[in-house]
Order: C-alpha cells, then sequence, then structure tokens
C-alpha cells in the first residue's frame, strides 16, 4: 500500500515545471543585478482542500561580473498543504487503507549556483548555463519523498540530498519590442542522491512570444528525454509541458503571470488544468 501510496503522490508533482529560462523568454542576461520569485500553485485532479500558498517557489539572484559572464543562484523551496482524495472500487475491502491522505510538508530543495555567459549576434543571442545543485534538500523522511520530489523536468531541484550538474545552451531573439523566440538544450546529470545513484537527462525547450513593449505574450514548448526505461518503472522517454505567461514591464519591476500544462495522456487522470502562478522581477537599475 505504501508503496502505491508513494508512486501516486510523487506523480502528482510532474505538473510543476521551473527552471532555468522557463517563462521569461523575453529577457536577456542582464547588465544588473536581478532578483526573482516565482511560485507555481498545481492544480491536481485528486486532492482537495488544498491551501492557496500550496505549490512550489523558487529565489534565484543574478549578479553580472563582466559585459558576458554574470554568477547565478537559485533557492527552490516547496510547500505541501492538500488531503489527496483517493477514489478506490467499490469491492476494494482493505480496512487498513487511507482514503484520504492528508499531505502537509514544507522545506528547501537543492541550491544550485552557476554562471551564464553570452554572446550577442546581429540574428540574436546565445546564452550559456552551468549550474551545480547542492544537497540542501535534507533527508529522505516519507512526505518529503512526495514533496522535494519536484516534477520529473527538473528532478535535480528536489531529490533528497542530491548532487547535481547540468549545463543548458540557449539561443534567441530577445527584443523591446517585436518578435521574440528561443531554442534550448543541454544536459542534467545527478551523480548522486538518496533515491538516484546517476542518471542523466536532456532538457529541450522551445518558445516563441511577441513583444507590445509594456507587455510581452509567450508560449514555451518544454520537455525531458532519459533513455532508461527502469526510470520510475516508465516505459515512456519523454516528458512534455507547454507553458503560457505574460509578462509586464514596469520600471525596475517585470511582474509575470504563469501558465503550466502537462502533455501526458497516461496522466489526464491525475491532473486537472494544470498550475498557475506568478513571477516576480527586480532589477537593481
Amino acid at each position: 500500500m505504501k508503496q502505491f501510496l508513494l508512486g501516486y503522490l510523487t506523480l502528482l508533482m510532474l505538473c510543476v515545471n521551473l527552471y532555468g529560462q522557463s517563462f521569461q523568454i523575453q529577457q536577456s542576461v542582464e547588465k544588473v543585478p536581478r532578483l526573482e520569485l516565482r511560485f507555481l500553485h498545481p492544480s491536481f485532479a485528486d486532492t482537495k482542500d488544498q491551501a492557496i500558498h500550496s505549490g512550489i517557489y523558487d529565489l534565484s539572484f543574478s549578479y553580472p561580473i563582466s559585459d558576458r559572464w554574470s554568477l547565478v543562484t537559485s533557492v527552490p523551496y516547496v510547500v505541501a498543504n492538500y488531503i489527496v482524495d483517493i477514489n478506490l472500487p467499490p469491492d476494494y475491502d482493505d480496512p487498513l487503507f487511507i482514503y484520504d491522505y492528508p499531505i502537509s510538508d514544507k522545506g528547501f530543495g537543492n541550491i544550485g549556483v552557476g554562471a551564464v555567459t553570452k554572446w550577442s549576434f546581429e540574428s540574436g543571442e546565445l546564452q550559456w548555463y552551468n549550474t551545480i545543485y547542492l544537497p540542501t534538500s535534507g533527508s529522505n523522511r516519507f512526505d518529503s519523498f512526495l514533496l522535494k520530489r519536484g516534477e520529473l523536468l527538473n528532478l535535480q531541484k528536489y531529490v533528497a540530498n542530491g548532487t547535481s550538474v547540468t549545463s543548458e545552451v540557449v539561443f534567441g531573439k530577445y527584443s523591446s519590442k517585436g518578435l521574440i523566440y528561443s531554442i534550448s538544450g543541454g544536459p542534467q546529470f545527478i551523480i548522486h542522491s538518496e533515491e538516484i545513484k546517476r542518471e542523466l537527462f536532456y532538457k529541450y525547450s522551445l518558445g516563441a512570444g511577441y513583444n507590445f513593449g509594456a507587455v510581452a505574450f509567450v508560449g514555451e514548448w518544454i520537455g525531458r528525454y532519459h533513455d532508461n526505461k527502469d526510470f520510475y518503472k516508465s516505459e515512456h522517454h519523454y516528458w512534455n509541458t507547454f507553458n503560457g505567461s505574460m509578462h509586464f514591464t514596469r520600471g525596475k519591476f517585470r511582474p509575470a503571470i504563469l501558465y503550466s500544462y502537462v502533455f501526458e495522456d497516461r496522466l489526464r487522470d491525475w491532473f486537472s488544468v494544470g498550475s498557475v502562478g506568478f513571477k516576480l522581477t527586480y532589477l537593481f537599475l
């Protein structure tokens, strides 16, 4: 029963997606320090009484050290506060099974530190992100196992006591007004954790939008590939999401409204409409 519940609730967290350039395709590497807070509130198909503050937070900071290089850091934090309503067949007669399973936990994920460099061309801008994630998420308690697992697109942020290295190359056009686009990809290598010993993944994304100046609309297709059939007992190698966002420019502040949706037929009965959230960016101009 415990293994069934672990598998069920782990899949529930797949619909949240936060990473690197996600939801910020319209931004180039800033020439000034930048502080950013992102939050996504998932909507699950089989939960109830979910607190409005339940979800995944990510506080990031970037500091330019030259015209081409910036140091970056990311601090993920998760709050889980809801009740899982497990609907079983009427003839299921296990008296020990908990139909309403309460989840109440919170804690840090694995903190990431790294650097990004960029090259500018007439056709666009090339950026190269390299990040190491430190084992700061704590030990693998039952609720923390569910909580910090996060989502498979960014598993390195949430595996228990996980050490990981990621690299991503991004090419895009970032304009203060007009068409904007971005394409990216790169490996994510989990070196060691309490749950996964070694695992290599590949992340990819394609996005486009239009910047009207004061407001920009962006759509992104983001996915992850792994070639290990035994990973979570899954025969599927790809996990894909669609992210939509609306960004505003108001002086030093860059607020945004976020939306994320999982494109996986086998998960339709597990998830509801997706995840909604916000992003607040402050530029130290």
